[in-house]
């Protein structure tokens, strides 16, 4: 087969329409859309299966068309052989487009693969998104396959779509249809050979199978096999299982977070509370408070409060929704923080340290609505 000139990339060289071998089309054929295109590509069963057989749960995946072109009394035809996947460049991001370095590293392995053979397009999945053509993909197909026998094989295992896509006076267009194949040609990758021939026309032979092409088919699409549409659908109910199920255990942890909080202020209004509604420290905390004199009059700053895992100072259910407290002390609302209470009563922001400190709060971003907070007063400050 007659390439055209040697410098293009290695996986751009192909013949001309004039020098592409005389070859008979395969048979075992099943036309997918409609016959009258501008360009005809029979795709060979075993390609289709290469692509289907990877995994969709990945995200964007693409790789390489391999086959050979030819010539009739009809004009040129395309076949595709085999597919390969090719490593995705790092830096693509959410879609696939190919590693310059993977690209030429890729050509021992056709060439061991697929000996004789071109590189007849390339293939993209868009799980999801439909078979249209993205930007990237455009730029993609036109700095790899701008060549006039290189495809654009787009597919969406997910939504079941598929679309091939030819180049037609520079631009990248549609075909409106195209063949699967079960014979498996047998092209020669010698140059300029005739032998390059595929297996002839269908006669009997071949109308028993297409039958059989179609029966394939029919349990393909109906049976759970992996790519298969039964197999998706039943990926598509299992994923909306798991996701109800995590929406349930979502839904009880809320309501376990709420009876906690309900707990917490039942347990400040409990016997025991302090007079006028105060709850006495908890011990960590209240030997922190006892202790922070002390450190200051020895001139070293504040030790920080001993964390407890009992809860800190708290109000009863009734007194969480009155106003601001007496002077000196405070009842948490909710969306406060110690910073905001800091600033709007004290004047300072940064002084959230020292109410934290005076009331044995060890995790100055933990509070809850209901409890009251002992503010810091000219005294409290002017302790040696």
């Amino acid at each position: 087969m007659r390439h055209e000139a040697d410098d293009k990339p290695w996986y751009r060289r192909g013949p001309t329409p004039q020098t592409a071998p005389r070859a008979e089309p395969p048979g075992g054929l099943y036309l997918i859309g409609t016959a009258d295109v501008p360009l005809r590509v029979f795709l060979q069963r075993r390609a289709w299966d290469a692509i289907a057989a990877e995994d969709a749960e990945r995200g964007p995946w693409g790789g390489l068309l391999v086959g050979g072109v030819y010539a009739d009394e009809e004009g040129p035809f395309v076949v595709i052989e085999g597919a390969l996947a090719a490593p995705a460049d790092p830096a693509g991001g959410t879609d696939f487009r190919f590693d310059p370095l993977a690209l030429d590293e890729l050509e021992a392995t056709v060439g061991s693969r697929f000996p004789g053979r071109l590189i007849v397009g390339w293939f993209h999945a868009h799980p999801g998104r439909g078979a249209g053509l993205s930007p990237l993909d455009r730029i993609v197909a036109r700095r790899y396959f701008p060549e006039w026998w290189q495809l654009t094989y787009v597919i969406d295992p997910i939504g079941q779509r598929q679309a091939l896509y030819y180049w037609q006076d520079g631009e990248l267009r549609s075909l409106p249809g195209f063949w699967v194949c079960d014979e498996e040609a047998e092209l020669a990758g010698d140059e300029g050979s005739a032998s390059a021939a595929v297996a002839g026309r269908p006669g009997a032979r071949g109308g028993l199978l297409a039958l059989a092409a179609l029966l394939l088919l029919v349990v393909w699409s109906a049976a759970p096999l992996p790519g298969s549409p039964a197999w998706l659908r039943q990926e598509v109910r299992t994923a909306s299982v798991q996701a109800e199920r995590l929406r349930e255990e979502l839904a009880a942890m809320r309501q376990r977070h709420q009876l906690l909080q309900l707990a917490l202020l039942d347990a400040a209004a409990a016997p025991g509370a302090a007079p006028g509604g105060e709850t006495a420290l908890a011990p960590a905390a209240a030997k922190s408070s006892t202790a922070s004199p002390t450190a200051s009059a020895a001139g070293s700053p504040p030790a920080a409060p001993t964390p407890s895992l009992t809860a800190p100072p708290a109000l009863s259910r009734a007194a969480a929704d009155a106003p601001d407290a007496a002077a000196g002390a405070y009842v948490v609302r909710a969306g406060d923080t110690l910073w905001s209470i800091s600033q709007r009563l004290l004047g300072d922001p940064y002084a959230y340290r020292l109410v934290a400190e005076l009331n044995g709060i060890a995790d100055p971003d933990y509070i809850l609505p209901g409890w009251r907070l002992r503010l810091p007063t000219l005294d409290d400050e002017e302790t040696p």
